[in-house]
């Protein structure tokens, strides 16, 4: 999202919960039948997406040069503080 803004921001949120949660959910289940094919199967599946998930967050970040748009992410940060803080304070004010 960060990369593509006309992208909706949950999306990746989305993604990495769908990728994580069910194996999770699964390596519970297991854990309540006390069934190890079942608990080490998921939880494999759970540390596979994991590391998929940060590898591939690496690379983008690598390859499309993030670092270098820290500043500009900071003042945007920033900005929605204020903004909030603004929110909160009219809130109040009601």
């Amino acid at each position: 999202s960060m990369v593509k803004p006309l992208l909706n921001d949950m999306l990746p949120g989305v993604a990495i919960s769908v990728a994580l949660i069910p194996p999770l959910a699964a390596t519970g289940i297991g854990i309540a039948r006390f069934n190890w094919l079942i608990i080490s199967s998921a939880f494999v599946l759970f540390v596979v997406n994991f590391v998929g998930i940060i590898f591939a967050s690496m690379m983008v970040f690598s390859l499309m040069n993030l670092y270098l748009k820290r500043r500009v992410a900071q003042l945007e940060v920033i900005k929605e503080d204020k903004s909030i803080k603004k929110e909160i304070q009219r809130a109040k004010e009601r």
